[in-house]
């Protein structure tokens, strides 16, 4: 078992898994025809197979107006019901009714006079245990995570597709139900494409975020060129003259190395192969 009092060996055993993932084949099925993108404020994000991960769907918020000789005895029924003791109602004003309405109770209080309804547009991750990953919104911008790097995008209605393969995060997230006490951290990838299929994460100091003297992943003498990809920028930084890199960085030294070009990684879908494996590449891994 892996303690968390055993940091070197989590490090060794996640860059094995990391390097042990890569080699493997994982195609993923072709889409047919395209994605249905429903008109949002927010666009919506989907995995590779046009899956929604995340959606806006509308939210109807509702108030009610007490105008200058309006008393509670005034108030209609269907506001009444929202609004419980009508003791300490305001003389005047807005007093709010409900935040979540159905579209039944919303066509019975557009009936009713004062009544002011209040459209918006409620953002929902359908896969929660993604949240690390994709982030937050907060009064419909990102601040966070992928929410945060494809802003603009979002922001215009337009949907985000990624790299992620839900089917294959599941089963990775699966996995580390079984590490829930100790810090794990996996990626899969594409290799012929650099598109990074599944990732998970359930330590917040974020393993593949951490730096680590390149001289634990036997790599001496090598050029490392900083690289920039949809989680920012990766560089390659120096501590008493020693080269540090994180293990985004180590997987595309890897993936060059077997490609033997430079390889982009990338979290949103790309179709065109890039790397241009030998063809009995994954067989020789295999055995």
């Amino acid at each position: 078992m892996i303690k968390k009092s055993t940091p070197k060996i989590l490090l060794f055993l996640t860059a094995l898994l990391i390097i042990s993932v890569c080699i493997l084949d994982f195609s993923v099925e072709k889409v047919k025809g395209k994605g249905f993108y429903p008109k949002t404020k927010r666009g919506y994000i989907f995995d590779r197979n046009f899956e929604p991960i995340v959606i806006s769907s509308e939210n109807y918020k509702a108030y009610y107006l007490i105008k200058d000789g309006i008393g509670s005895a005034d108030i209609p029924p269907v506001v009444r019901k929202y609004i419980g003791s009508v003791l300490n109602l305001p003389k005047k004003g807005l007093i709010f009714i409900s935040d979540n309405l159905s579209l039944d109770e919303l066509n019975q209080l557009k009936k009713e006079k004062n009544v002011i309804i209040e459209k918006s547009f409620k953002r929902k991750l359908l896969e929660p245990y993604l949240k690390f990953l994709i982030g937050e919104t907060f009064n419909g911008y990102g601040v966070s995570g992928l929410e945060k790097v494809f802003d603009d995008i979002l922001q215009k209605g337009k949907p985000v597709t990624l790299s992620i393969d839900l089917r294959l995060e599941k089963k990775l997230y699966n996995l580390s139900k079984s590490f829930e006490e100790y810090n794990f951290a996996a990626a899969l990838f594409d290799l012929r494409t650099g598109e990074v299929l599944a990732y998970i994460e359930n330590s917040k100091a974020g393993l593949f975020n951490l730096y680590y003297p390149v001289s634990i992943f036997g790599i001496t003498k090598r050029h490392l060129p900083d690289f920039k990809w949809t989680l920012g920028d990766e560089n390659v930084i120096r501590v008493n003259n020693e080269e540090k890199i994180n293990l985004w960085y180590l997987s595309k030294l890897y993936m060059d190395t077997i490609c033997k070009i430079p390889m982009t990684l990338t979290l949103l879908h790309r179709k065109k192969q890039i790397c241009n494996l030998e063809p009995n590449f994954l067989e020789r891994k295999k055995n």
